[in-house]
């Protein structure tokens, strides 16, 4: 018997973007996060935070959190809380993946299957997607377009 597809609307908790700066780059950040580097098109993530860089100067540091940790004091001149202006939709269940990628206007298929993120328009929705398996994917949106894109999805979801 197959998972049925969930869809749930969440505010964001800690969402801030990261800007490189003269004094220190994208990768000083994510050293001092993950102990590891980051390069543009690429997300690293722990229990506790989730860093996704889809322009080369700049990126989405994401928390279940509504602090920072403390190690970004240092890179504070870098950093701006973004959270009250994006939602995140959650969608879990069978094949959630593949249920949103037949309505994406990238190909998600053509992605490796795991610890995958992109920008790509869902529908006429602008949206950041994320997974770390088929079974459960997190989409960002501008909170004004939250409502309209779960109602949307629900929709999309009942007709399937």
């Amino acid at each position: 018997m197959s998972n049925p597809l969930q869809i749930s609307q969440q505010n964001m908790n800690g969402l801030w973007s990261i800007r490189a700066n003269a004094s220190h780059d994208l990768n000083s950040v994510s050293k001092g996060l993950f102990n590891q580097g980051i390069q543009f098109g690429e997300m690293l993530a722990n229990d506790k935070l989730r860093l996704i860089q889809l322009w080369p100067d700049a990126a989405y540091l994401f928390s279940e959190q509504a602090e920072l940790p403390p190690i970004t004091n240092e890179f504070e001149n870098m950093i701006t809380d973004i959270s009250h202006g994006f939602c995140t939709i959650k969608l879990t269940g069978e094949n959630a993946l593949t249920f949103v990628n037949n309505y994406c206007s990238a190909d998600l298929a053509q992605s490796d299957i795991t610890n995958q993120c992109l920008r790509t328009s869902l529908g006429h929705y602008q949206i950041l997607i994320w997974w770390n398996n088929s079974d459960e994917v997190q989409l960002l949106v501008d909170r004004s377009y939250a409502h309209s894109l779960t109602d949307y999805l629900g929709a999309l979801a009942h007709r399937n």
